[in-house]
């Protein structure tokens, strides 16, 4: 407007100012998320649902990904289905995060697995990548809000560090617990647990024994 940019450059700089107000409006909509979460605002709705079923969805959204990385994919899921008790879209959101970022961190031509098992109380949900993986001085810290290694500041530079700390608040909130392993360079591993539904059937609902 003041005539300091000339007509000609225009739309660089124009694209430059629509990137970073879409960046400012994630960066908005995930602080009231975490705002909610904290303040115990967010309502969640739990139902009893077949969690592998979420992860076969949340897959097919990653296939042009995973293809265009090359990526050789594990699915370690049981033959029956494994019923927990939890809100589906809070944890379709974790399971949606966690691929995402075994993606993004991995590299072309590595491995991704993702395995669904379950002991007497909890699904067990882990997501593998082999890739750039964490550091050991850094992994005590990537569920902290605002965490970003050095590494991921390279390969993730939209990601705001918060994605890991929502997953942490939703599966704790659904009486769940989350954890990571990793080797640098090498691999990174993030697991979950959800509680599963006491007896449950097919019509999404919970009964207490």
């Amino acid at each position: 407007l003041d005539g300091t940019i000339t007509p000609e450059q225009y739309p660089y700089y124009l694209s430059v100012v629509s990137d970073e107000t879409k960046r400012l409006t994630r960066l908005t909509k995930t602080l009231l998320d975490i705002s909610e979460l904290e303040s115990d605002a967010e309502e969640f709705a739990p139902e009893s649902y077949d969690i592998c079923e979420s992860i076969r969805r949340a897959l097919l959204t990653f296939e042009s990904h995973i293809i265009s990385k090359e990526l050789k994919l594990k699915i370690n899921l049981p033959e029956e289905e494994v019923y927990v008790y939890a809100d589906k879209d809070a944890i379709h959101r974790v399971i949606y995060n966690l691929i995402d970022n075994a993606i993004k961190f991995s590299y072309n031509s590595g491995m991704l697995t993702i395995t669904a098992k379950k002991d007497a109380k909890n699904a067990i949900i882990s997501i593998r990548n082999t890739g750039v993986g964490i550091s050991q001085e850094d992994l005590p810290f990537i569920f902290d809000r605002f965490f970003k290694s050095d590494k991921s500041r390279g390969l993730d530079k939209k990601g705001m560090g918060l994605g890991l700390y929502i997953a942490k608040a939703i599966v704790e909130k659904q009486g769940g617990t989350i954890r990571a392993e990793s080797t640098e360079n090498e691999f990174c591993e993030i697991s979950f647990t959800l509680p599963l539904s006491v007896t449950a059937d097919k019509g999404g609902k919970r009964h207490e024994q």
